[in-house]
Parts: C-alpha cells; structure tokens; sequence
C-alpha cells in the first residue's frame, strides 16, 4: 500500500462522499454518515475529549453557519445517545483537515488555529499551501519574540484586534478576546471608558472617535 500523503490530505480539500467515507475508515458502510455522527464513534475516530468537541464545533472554519450541534437522544451521559447533528461530507472534510494541522502544530489550542487561519492577514478562511507557508513564518516570528507571546498577541500584528470570544469549557465563562484584555480590563482601568466598549468599536470604518480624546 501506498503510504498516506496527510499534506495533501491537509491542504486539499475532497467534499465528495466517497473521499470523506474512506478517510473516515467507513468503507462499504452505506450508514456511514449516520454512524459517524454518533458522538462516541466520532470521539474514537478522532482522538477528541467530549469538551474538546464542544469546542470544535464551536469554531467559526468549523461551523460557519452554527448548525452542527450535539442532539441528546435522552436525559442520560452515555455518548451513543447523543449525535451531532447536520453532518454532511464538506463538514466532515473540515474537520478532519483542521484535526491533522493542529495536532502537528503541539500545545495551540484549537481556538488558536481558528483564529490565525481565519485571520484576512495570513489564513483568509482557506486552510491551502498558501496559508501553511505564512503559517510557518507566523511560528517563527511567535517562536524569535518567545515563548510568552500568545497567538492572539501575534496576530494583532497582522490585524485587528480581536474581540471574539472563545469557548472555555461547558459551564465556564467564556474567554474574552484580545482587545478585551487590553481595553476593557478593570485591572487596568477603573472606570471603563464606554467609548471602548465592544459595540461601540466593532463597527464599519471610518470611525470618528480618536484615543486621544479619551
């Protein structure tokens, strides 16, 4: 047999039933859409903690249109009877794409990855050989800064500041975004400045407020 090309696999992309069906190891299984959307068969098949599901779905490359959610079956724990719902092969394709980069990429968090290849700057919403040469460089330039510049600190060098919230656990308080942290954090400042909150900001440019006036 042929070994597997996985950076081929990473940077193409194979929305057909067919590809997705033999990646997913569900070979001449005509139920195979159905039997990976079971949420126990789809943690085995990708090594994934419940929690680490949620917040794989909870990504925006992920699950653009937020439709794919876990259906409990019953009141109980037990994962056979929970399912994700809307699973189609483009989905799954997605996922196992995005699963294979980050777990070579060893201690980002999934967030992270979504953040920078979503990032207009360097990823753009294309997980291709484009992006994973930027990538690279994005690594290097996080790796001669050190080890305490986080991912968001990095790509705010590229962009925006980011205001996007993150999943950090099921009943857990979500983590704020980058520009939260900096302008909206009462260790720093007291009172907050209205003119810095989130909605006020995240709008269309031109904008009219300057710093200096506040």
């Amino acid at each position: 047999a042929q070994p597997t090309d996985e950076k081929r696999i990473i940077l193409v992309a194979d929305a057909t039933a067919g590809g997705q069906r033999e990646l997913w190891g569900e070979q001449g299984n005509p139920a195979w859409l159905n039997d990976v959307a079971n949420v126990r068969t789809f943690l085995g098949k990708t090594s994934l903690e419940y929690e680490q599901l949620l917040e794989l779905i909870d990504l925006e490359f992920i699950n653009p249109a937020h439709d794919i959610a876990i259906n409990h079956l019953d009141g109980s724990c037990d994962l056979d009877k929970k399912e994700l719902t809307t699973l189609d092969p483009p989905k799954l394709d997605r996922m196992q794409r995005f699963l294979r980069l980050w777990r070579k990429l060893g201690g980002w968090q999934l967030w992270e990855l979504d953040l920078v290849l979503r990032a207009p700057a360097i990823g753009n919403g294309s997980l291709d050989e484009p992006f994973l040469v930027r990538l690279y460089y994005f690594a290097r330039l996080r790796s001669r800064l050190g080890t305490k510049v986080t991912v968001s600190q990095l790509c705010a060098l590229f962009d925006d500041l980011s205001t996007e919230t993150h999943f950090a656990g099921a009943h857990t308080k979500r983590i704020e975004g980058f520009y939260q942290s900096v302008f909206l954090n009462r260790r720093v400042a007291q009172p907050i400045d209205p003119a810095f909150e989130v909605a006020a900001v995240d709008v269309p440019a031109p904008t009219v407020e300057k710093i200096s006036g506040h």
